[in-house]
C-alpha cells in the first residue's frame, strides 16, 4: 500500500503464465472507456516475408461479478497490397483512413485509483 502497488505470491508448482492474468487486468482497468476502440498499427514489414501490412486489434471484455474483466484480444493482420487492391484505394487514402481511425486513441494513464488498487489486492 505504501508504494501504491499490487503483488501476488505465486504458489510453488503453479503455472506462472496463468498467474499473470491479474497483471493484464491491472493494465486493462486503466483503459476505461477506451475499450471499444479498434487499434490500428502503423504499417510494418512482416518478419516471415509476407510484405508490408497493418494490424487491427481490440480488447475483449466480459462482466464478472459486476466488474469488467479482460478476457483477451482479437486481432487480424491485413496485407498492404490487399488494401491497395480495394477499388479506388491509394496509399494516401489508406494512411488517411488509418489516421482517422486512431485519432481518438491516446496513451492511457496506467495508474489505477486507490479504490481500483484495493479491488486488485482483494482478488485472491
Amino acid at each position: 500500500c505504501q508504494n501504491s502497488g499490487v503483488w501476488k505470491r505465486i504458489p510453488e508448482g503453479a503455472d506462472p503464465l496463468s498467474q499473470m492474468k491479474e497483471y493484464y487486468q491491472y493494465n486493462a482497468m486503466a483503459l476505461g472507456d477506451e475499450t471499444t476502440q479498434i487499434r490500428w498499427t502503423s504499417p510494418y514489414v512482416d518478419a516471415s516475408g509476407l510484405g508490408k501490412m497493418v494490424t487491427a486489434a481490440k480488447p475483449m471484455f466480459t462482466i464478472v461479478g459486476g466488474k469488467s474483466r479482460l478476457i483477451g484480444v482479437a486481432g487480424t493482420d491485413l496485407l498492404w497490397g490487399e488494401l491497395l487492391d480495394a477499388e479506388g484505394s491509394t496509399e494516401d487514402k489508406i494512411f488517411d483512413l488509418l489516421y482517422s481511425k486512431n485519432t481518438g486513441a491516446k496513451c492511457f494513464d496506467a495508474r489505477p485509483s486507490p479504490c481500483d488498487l484495493q479491488m486488485l489486492r482483494e482478488e485472491e
